[in-house]
């Protein structure tokens, strides 16, 4: 593998990439960064941490899609691969997509899409190996030396790493919590008062479950009662799903990521902030459906967005 990975980069070196692909090109194809609506026959570039891989979108829901890996040649392709020939993409070079490792994938690790694929090849790229007979070259490597076992493990483990890339700790799949902070002996009004700076009605309302707590008034209280701060979170309502979904659509990305290598945060705790001050905006407004909260999260960023670039 460490040989390959030294070949690529030699080839990367010396090779310019296609104008289509450029920051420049995809500005012009897809408007500025942020500004596309994950859909079926999209390339996206996905990103967490160290993890970067290309993915085919299949299908779309909310905020997840269900995707297949796609390499760049030259590169190893296994026995179910599809190659989508040069012609019919934008980046200049056949391309390997992995149609056996399907998987669903969660918004938020969409970081830029690159490419949009006609319906003929998506479909050609779902249906896997069984393609219609010529239609596309299917399996084996072409002409480069890799290990096609090594190759699909790393895959296969960087995609397991995307679809489990952490939501916002305020993200509850359950129903609202069945306990309350007055369960924790340590956590008395006066104690709850006066670790997070609240006024009387706001720390009884922070007790009794009444509203959303952030992520770093949860480990406060969590460090005062001796518990896990998932213990603490448990206890408090959870901001609405709809937020939490529309701040974890990558129309928000470039934000998000912005404010992480600014601050020296990870990108989870800046999405939670990011959630939390818009919660906050919407505490004297009413309704919260998804336009709303967009709106919310756009004045809460504003500051930022005013100088992003693509």
């Amino acid at each position: 593998m460490t040989d390959r990975m030294a070949a690529l980069r030699e080839l990367a070196a010396t090779n310019a990439a296609p104008q289509a692909i450029t920051p420049a090109g995809l500005q012009q194809r897809f408007g500025m960064a942020g500004a596309t609506e994950p859909t079926r026959g999209q390339v996206w570039r996905t990103r967490w941490d160290a993890d970067v891989l290309l993915v085919l979108l299949l299908t779309t829901s909310e905020d997840k899609a269900h995707a297949v890996p796609v390499t760049i040649d030259p590169s190893g392709r296994d026995g179910q691969s599809l190659i989508a020939p040069a012609s019919m993409t934008a980046f200049g070079v056949d391309t390997a997509v992995w149609c056996g490792l399907r998987c669903e994938l969660p918004f938020r690790v969409l970081d830029q899409v690159v490419d949009h694929w006609q319906e003929e090849l998506v479909c050609s790229c779902e249906r896997g190996g069984d393609a219609e007979p010529g239609s596309l070259e299917t399996g084996t490597s072409g002409g480069w030396e890799v290990d096609e076992a090594d190759l699909r493990c790393d895959i296969e483990a960087r995609l397991d790493r995307l679809a489990h890339a952490p939501a916002c700790a305020s993200r509850h799949e359950g129903g609202p919590p069945t306990r309350d902070l007055r369960g924790l002996e340590a956590l008395t009004l006066p104690v709850v008062k006066t670790l997070l700076g609240l006024s009387q009605p706001e720390a009884m309302a922070v007790l009794r479950a009444r509203r959303p707590l952030p992520l770093t008034q949860a480990r406060v209280l969590a460090d005062r009662a001796g518990v896990s701060v998932d213990e603490v979170l448990a206890r408090v309502p959870g901001l609405p799903a709809a937020l939490i979904t529309e701040v974890e659509h990558p129309r928000w990305r470039w934000a998000i990521t912005h404010l992480a290598r600014r601050d020296s945060h990870t990108e989870t705790e800046v999405r939670e902030r990011v959630a939390q001050g818009a919660y906050a905006l919407a505490a004297r407004q009413s309704g919260g459906d998804a336009q709303q909260w967009r709106g919310r999260i756009q004045r809460y960023l504003e500051p930022e967005l005013a100088s992003r670039e693509y």
